[in-house]
């Protein structure tokens, strides 16, 4: 089934750096900011081979790979060999258990999908893909392994693995989160017992699916076109046992991977509170006095036909927390306490921000006024809500039409209703109550 081989890996050499400044994650998670970090600490770090830059990124990998080991930056191990790779972390960053995991480095014969000794799991883009195969004939190289798993129900593969790494590993170097273990095993004996484990087995595809499928695309490209790549029947994988202890399934949350490189967001979401079952195509905007009816669709007034809003927000970080996960923080936010948020987009400042652009009936905003509150009253909001609603109240929200003196006027406010008056251009607080509801 699986055929494995030893090969002559490329690594580098002490004349490189330390390892640590060397590696990076995988090149599909790192932002521009991020890669620009990695070569201020390194300029030989492998992004530059990975996510190469320029008008012609390919040909610059290529020849970055042509350079390096023509200066011994690189350089080829002279005898082939499999490679114990261990990882060594903890479950959570701050207090989880700490485990480990051992699996070997090697080559595996690429084989179609078809045949069954290689297992996907799921769909890939043929755009990533694109940008792998174009990377692969530039340099006829791969830069980061496949991640693959395998049954072992004896578990013998794994005790010689273990049995091979008991001495000191020839590398050994921690990047703060997980410390990386590397042996080299070279023993002609051990080597063919591990292609004999492996030959009646399967391989399931863990991470690396639009790898495997450009070195299948690689492998008939050079078929077809009789190039002379060494190695195209095969690509490298790392391969781990499934039943291993170690192995642990961490949440992925792709979905605000490389969010961290916009400083804006734009949040689509819910006009909640205002949902009903019937709207009106006009509404009376208090900019003009609410008197005067435009059409809604040329207003931001929640009572839509679809309640859906739309706000610009400044992202100030990502953290993750325990039952959540990846949490945005952002200020900004015009929205209630429990909006939901349908959609985020980052913003974009050369295709969203229109310096040119007309206001209509409200070209600008409105000139903020003097709020003044018993401080009493103030001690009565969680002190988060405080600022926040003195802020609103700056914006005077009484409808642009009345200005009476005399009158009080009343808003809610995260459950609680405000009572204030405005007077010489003064808005004073005169009460604060929680909702009913509440």
């Amino acid at each position: 089934m699986a055929d494995i081989r030893a090969f002559h890996a490329m690594r580098y050499t002490k004349s490189a750096g330390e390892a640590k400044e060397l590696t990076c994650p995988p090149y599909d998670i790192i932002s521009e900011a991020e890669r620009a970090a990695f070569l201020e600490r390194n300029p030989h770090n492998v992004i530059r081979l990975e996510l190469p830059r320029g008008e012609e990124p390919y040909k610059t990998a290529g020849k970055t790979l042509h350079t390096w080991l023509s200066d011994g930056t690189l350089r080829c191990d002279k005898d082939a060999g499999l490679y114990i790779y261990e990882e060594e972390f903890k479950t959570d960053v701050d207090h989880g258990e700490v485990r480990s995991l051992k699996g070997i480095v090697c080559l595996v014969r690429v084989e179609d999908f078809s045949a069954g000794v290689v297992l996907p799991h799921e769909e890939t883009l043929s755009k990533a893909k694109k940008d792998r195969f174009e990377l692969m004939k530039a340099t006829n190289c791969n830069f980061s392994s496949i991640y693959s798993l395998y049954q072992d129900e004896k578990g013998e593969t794994q005790k010689r693995i273990d049995r091979l790494s008991a001495g000191t590993p020839y590398c050994e170097f921690s990047d703060e989160l997980v410390t990386h273990r590397l042996w080299i095993v070279n023993d002609k004996q051990a080597l063919e017992a591990f292609r004999a484990d492996f030959a009646p087995r399967k391989l399931y595809i863990a991470d690396g699916h639009h790898r495997y499928e450009t070195a299948i695309h690689y492998r008939d490209y050079c078929r077809e076109n009789a190039v002379w790549a060494p190695g195209s029947e095969f690509v490298m994988m790392t391969l781990v046992d499934m039943a291993h202890p170690g192995l642990v399934v961490f949440p992925t949350h792709r979905l605000v991977r490389g969010i961290e490189g916009f400083s804006h967001l734009w949040l689509i979401w819910q006009f909640s509170a205002a949902v009903r079952d019937t709207w009106s195509p006009t509404v009376r905007p208090p900019r003009l006095g609410g008197n005067e009816r435009v059409g809604v669709f040329a207003t931001r007034s929640p009572f839509r036909p679809n309640a859906i809003g739309l706000s610009c927000v400044k992202l100030e970080g990502v953290r993750h927390e325990d039952g959540l996960g990846d949490v945005l923080i952002v200020s900004g936010a015009d929205l209630m306490d429990g909006t939901p948020i349908y959609d985020v987009k980052p913003y974009l400042p050369y295709a969203d921000a229109h310096p040119e652009a007309l206001g209509g009936f409200a070209p600008s905003p409105k000139e903020t006024i003097e709020v003044k509150s018993p401080p009493e009253l103030l001690q009565k909001l969680p002190e988060g809500q405080r600022e926040a609603l003195l802020g609103v109240l700056a914006q005077d929200p009484r409808p642009q039409y009345q200005n009476d003196p005399e009158r009080v006027y009343g808003m809610s406010f995260g459950g609680w209703d405000v009572k204030f008056c405005v007077k010489d251009g003064v808005l004073t607080v005169l009460s604060l109550a929680e909702t009913e509801h509440q």
